[in-house]
């Protein structure tokens, strides 16, 4: 509850509203949300794309081996791969040197926004979840490789990812691949590399950075116009999850978990036209990395947060209320055994409360 009220001031969308003009490389006049966020997904674009040449090399060493098979292969095996795989390399190269990460503007300065954060809530959220766990914004200080791989496996525990480190840690296979190509890397080292690619191989394509950057941008807009009410929400999930994993009485404190949320969420009604704050209500629940997708949440806070979700997108119109309903329809939860969490009837009112706010009509209560 703290934590919202020190969010919501004039500081902290000050601080937005700078770090918006950056992103729309301060073209045009004033804030200019969708020149940001073109600008925005013009780079995340980009990202996909170095994500999607970096599987395919995956594919090609391990589609039909194991690590084992791969590590066994012999030296002169491993470079005739890599030299059929140029090509894709190549493209790496290419993107990497579009999106130089010591250079573009889209810099991602998580630093100074999570210390804006400290400061504003003087010290508050750098206990939360999500929060604690700082990524160097700086390029040019190298995130280590078990810290990136953590990352790929649990996105929520660092909130804020500098997209410039992705960047970087991928594009590091390039000079690699070049040092086994060109025969100055030791086996164990070649090993070692061929490991990293696996690993990174393997969790791609969970999409664990998808439109990494334009979720950046959702929660300065949030911060801006919408209270900081997305991300608030976003904070509470976060917290809450430590306290479900480690309580044995979960349900003895459902009141004041329901009560916190509640509370921290009641004056939606100002802020529900923020579209960075739907984006991210929407995210938590229909993106396949949401928060509330990879925890078993009680359903007495799910329905909370459908409540507030059906409240907020009442009357609402979007493309991102549109994207939000193909999502839903073309991965149909209920259906995926990673989504198991929930009971049908959930997704089915999931569904039911995205889809109806496109017509006004209210979403009938969980049952």
């Amino acid at each position: 509850m703290v934590t919202r009220s020190k969010l919501n001031n004039e500081s902290t969308r000050d601080y937005a509203r700078g770090e918006i003009r950056r992103l729309q490389w301060k073209q045009g006049t004033g804030i200019k949300f969708e020149l940001a966020l073109k600008k925005a997904k013009w780079v995340d674009d980009f990202l996909d794309e170095a994500l999607n040449w970096l599987s395919e090399i995956h594919a090609t060493f391990f589609e039909e081996r194991t690590l084992m098979d791969v590590q066994n292969l012999t030296g002169e095996k491993i470079r005739e791969i890599l030299r059929n795989d140029k090509p894709k390399i190549i493209e790496l190269v290419k993107i990497y040197n579009i999106i130089d990460p010591d250079q573009l503007q889209y810099k991602v300065w998580t630093d100074g926004f999570l210390d804006m954060i400290d400061t504003v809530t003087h010290g508050i959220t750098r206990q939360l979840p999500g929060l604690h766990s700082r990524i160097p914004s700086e390029p040019t200080v190298l995130i280590p490789f078990s810290q990136f791989l953590d990352l790929f496996r649990d996105p929520h525990k660092s909130l804020l990812i500098p997209v410039q480190q992705v960047f970087k840690r991928v594009c590091c296979f390039v000079s690699s691949f070049r040092a086994i190509l060109e025969e100055k890397h030791s086996r164990e080292t070649t090993n070692f590399v061929l490991e990293a690619l696996n690993d990174v191989g393997e969790l791609i394509e969970k999409s664990r950075f998808t439109n990494l950057l334009q979720r950046y941008l959702w929660r300065l807009q949030d911060l801006y116009d919408g209270g900081g009410l997305g991300f608030t929400v976003e904070l509470f999930f976060l917290a809450l999850k430590p306290l479900l994993s480690s309580s044995s009485s979960q349900e003895s404190q459902s009141t004041i978990y329901i009560g916190t949320f509640r509370t921290i969420t009641s004056d939606w009604a100002k802020y529900k036209h923020s579209i960075g704050t739907q984006k991210i209500l929407l995210d938590a629940i229909t993106s396949r990395r949401g928060i509330l997708r990879e925890f078993r949440y009680p359903l007495y806070i799910t329905e909370e947060f459908l409540d507030l979700l059906g409240n907020v997108l009442h009357e609402q119109k979007g493309t991102h209320i549109d994207a939000a309903v193909e999502e839903l329809n073309n991965n149909i939860p209920w259906h995926d055994p990673i989504d198991s969490y929930y009971p049908d009837a959930f997704w089915k009112r999931v569904l039911d409360v995205v889809s109806r706010s496109r017509t006004a009509v209210p979403a009938p209560p969980f049952s």
